[in-house]
């Protein structure tokens, strides 16, 4: 499968200069769409949906802000719109497509710092070693001792004290990192966030937009590089 991903700075300004004469001559099975930055009632057909593409947008509630969308030459199993979180969902930036194992996300982002030297990519690291290796006690208490994660404590003196809800945390790694293995890294770490309920606690913090967002960054690249792997340690 050929995926495109692509920052328009508005859908229709893109197609006066072009953009769906561009699509057209493109070999991508799926294409990938940023900054759309307009509602679908606003679109001539030509724009929202041209000949040969099943189209799916995920607007912004302000017009003519952010916004994504994603083409796909063949209809997909399921889409996704939103994260289901309505501080991130509002500004129009996340919209999936699942074909089978393979989930493809549309994702915009605009932070300018690079999200590399982010606390939330050096506690990724901990946290990707822990899902990959549950049944090793260091990795695991590693991944869940982050800031990242957040547990406090109180709650990480009682995991190393107990070993029942020590062995619950790992079966609990155990099964994402099942779902890395069938689905793919992106769905893992969209699971993380629902499981651990990491968005819901971030979002009611100074700081927990930039977090968010540093975080699906990092899913979206980590996806693109890895793909399905076999194994998560690959």
């Amino acid at each position: 499968m050929r995926i495109i991903s692509l920052n328009l700075n508005g859908i229709r300004s893109a197609h006066t200069k072009g953009f769906h004469r561009w699509l057209d001559q493109q070999r991508a099975d799926v294409v990938c769409l940023q900054e759309t930055k307009a509602h679908t009632s606003d679109l001539s057909d030509a724009v929202r949906a041209p000949g040969g593409w099943h189209t799916y947008f995920c607007a912004a509630e302000k017009k003519g802000y952010s916004g994504v969308a994603l083409f796909s030459r063949t209809p997909p199993d399921r889409v996704i719109t939103g994260l289901g979180f309505d501080e991130f969902d509002r500004e129009g930036r996340y919209v999936q497509a699942d074909f089978g194992r393979l989930s493809v996300a549309s994702v915009y982002l605009s932070d300018k710092d690079s999200v590399f030297e982010s606390e939330e990519a050096h506690d990724l690291v901990h946290w990707l070693r822990a899902v990959a290796t549950p049944q090793d006690v260091r990795l695991v208490r590693a991944g869940l001792a982050t800031r990242t994660v957040g547990l406090t404590l109180d709650e990480l003196g009682w995991l190393a004290s107990n070993d029942e809800a020590f062995d619950a945390r790992s079966e609990q790694l155990r099964q994402l990192r099942t779902v890395w293995q069938m689905q793919g890294v992106l769905a893992m770490l969209r699971q993380t966030l629902h499981q651990l309920g990491l968005a819901a606690r971030w979002l009611i913090a100074a700081d927990g937009e930039r977090k968010l967002t540093n975080f699906l960054h990092l899913a979206e690249l980590l996806q693109r590089q890895l793909g399905l792997k076999s194994l998560p340690s690959a």
